[in-house]
């Protein structure tokens, strides 16, 4: 069961989700009561690939419509009250120290456009931060400003997003923080039923030809490529009279793609000499890249060696070469050797060709 008490004149938003009956209200002099109460539901057994958590079983979602957080008071009515609230909670913070200003202009005003000036500011942004989590008190919502950036060098996704936000605003480009719920496999945001469904802050900068997503916690990503952490999905755009939601950009069938090749050669004995040669587009490079930049080198071994379901292999060489581009990719190549890949039964070999 679930019970909520607010008081009598508060309005409290709800949803719910295969729930059969209505809430049970009751109202006393002060207050009201919402419950919700379920018996004899059987356990759902959670499967990959299966619909969202709220769409297989009974689900109630809460949310206020109007609030208070220390002393910035706002509203949950639609996306762009919240958003407006979010807004209003992070106006100011953007000022920047005059030794980056400075940098500011001796990197960009020789730049022809917006595109060039985001990717070169991006790159001094990613060059220059790093990513730590600190949030105290109201830090959960609200960012630390950018001179706080800009002295100590880090941040968390909120303060990074804002720095680079503010380096923009200095060089004249437009752009827009942008709440996401981010993580790979992440179910979408409930579109009609506003509430602070997010945990991560990207920023989003409209050009005139096409526009330009930053991930500003990563120190190596490419600008514009979002891949499965927060890419196709719902994003509220942050603006103080304008927020709304918009998609992040989508990695269809051409865009993320596995090509290998494979040449090898089979002994006598039943051994298997292999160079495999393999390409990943779009989302089938983020695990490798992520391997490449954050793991150690005994990770990225580990890794290397549990690839191929085969019962046990060596790995003589391998390399990797990463190309960048809208659509990222990484090149690998690796020479492996598996023993007894086949049987040897007289003057037979028995094989299994699909490695």
């Amino acid at each position: 069961s679930l019970r909520v008490t607010t008081p009598l004149d508060y309005n409290l938003r709800y949803k719910t989700y295969n729930y059969t009956g209505d809430v049970a209200t009751a109202s006393q002099s002060k207050q009201k009561e919402y419950n919700w109460s379920l018996k004899k539901f059987a356990a759902i057994e959670e499967e990959t690939y299966s619909p969202s958590w709220h769409e297989l079983t009974p689900s109630v979602f809460l949310a206020p419509a109007n609030f208070q957080m220390q002393k910035y008071t706002g509203s949950m009515n639609n996306w762009q009250e919240f958003g407006h609230f979010m807004y209003k909670l992070n106006a100011g913070r953007d000022a920047l120290p005059e030794n980056i200003k400075q940098k500011v202009h001796e990197l960009t005003d020789h730049l022809a456009t917006p595109a060039a000036k985001a990717a070169t500011l991006y790159k001094y942004m990613q060059q220059n931060t790093r990513y730590i989590s600190i949030q105290l008190g109201i830090g959960g919502w609200q960012t630390l400003d950018a001179n706080f950036v800009a002295s100590k060098g880090y941040g968390d996704c909120k303060a990074l997003t804002n720095y680079m936000y503010a380096l923009l605003k200095e060089a004249g480009v437009k752009s827009y923080p942008t709440l996401v719920k981010a993580g790979s496999g992440e179910d979408d945001i409930i579109e009609d039923f506003t509430s602070n469904q997010f945990n991560h802050v990207i920023l989003f900068v409209p050009l005139a030809k096409d526009s330009l997503w930053l991930e500003c916690t990563s120190q190596t990503a490419q600008p514009g490529y979002m891949g499965s952490f927060t890419g196709n999905r719902k994003a509220l755009i942050i603006d103080e009279q304008d927020s709304r939601l918009i998609n992040t950009p989508a990695y269809n069938y051409d865009d993320n793609l596995q090509i290998r090749s494979v040449s090898a050669v089979l002994t006598e004995d039943g051994s298997l000499n292999s160079d495999v040669s393999t390409r990943y587009t779009g989302l089938q490079q983020d695990r490798l890249d992520a391997l490449l930049e954050q793991s150690s080198s005994e990770g990225l071994k580990q890794y290397m060696h549990n690839m191929f379901q085969l019962s046990s292999y060596e790995i003589q060489e391998f390399k990797h070469h990463k190309i960048v581009g809208k659509i990222p990719s990484i090149e690998e190549k690796l020479s492996l050797k598996v023993k007894n890949f086949a049987s040897l039964t007289g003057k037979r070999l028995f094989v299994t060709p699909n490695v």
